[in-house]
């Protein structure tokens, strides 16, 4: 259209310098995304591009170091690293916050990459004998099996996972 945009879901200059992010796809199913607005766009400086450019890099180079620092991925070949890695996000949790309770059903898989939780059993204050610290992964065991997990596990510090 007149201001740039494209109605296709894609980013878009024009002369202001302001980049437009539209989703007006009416094939887009993603009611969390495609709210069916016309005005459904985000406009976005240059700066502001660039610099979330740079955190998705820096997301990417930091979850890629962390894959390939953990021994579980070392058989698997580039293809489903990079895919893995592509579909990764990093998380922080303050101390004393639950990731994952006991029973819910698992749906994420955690890498320790700062910080310490700690495994807990349910009705108890105290963990478990082990804690997990930096490099330590949980949550894959119930994510694989699709099924409820067995304990919960609460940040003892500040954490930051790779999810």
């Amino acid at each position: 259209d007149s201001n740039g945009n494209d109605d296709n879901g894609v980013l878009n200059h024009d002369e202001s310098n302001n980049h437009h992010l539209n989703d007006n796809d009416p094939n887009d199913n993603d009611d969390v995304l495609n709210t069916h607005n016309e005005s459904n766009h985000v406009d976005l400086t240059d700066k502001q591009v660039e610099e979330c450019i740079t955190s998705i890099n820096n997301t990417l180079e930091a979850c890629t170091t962390l894959v390939d620092s953990i021994r579980l991925f070392n058989n698997l070949d580039n293809d489903r690293k990079s895919l893995m890695i592509n579909h990764m996000s990093i998380k922080e949790f303050e101390p004393d916050q639950i990731i994952i309770e006991k029973g819910q059903i698992g749906t994420n898989f955690y890498i320790i990459m700062e910080g310490t939780a700690a495994i807990y059993e349910e009705g108890e204050d105290k963990p478990i004998p082990s804690m997990l610290g930096k490099l330590q992964y949980f949550g894959a065991l119930s994510l694989l099996l699709n099924k409820a997990h067995e304990r919960s596990v609460r940040a003892t510090s500040e954490l930051k996972c790779g999810v």
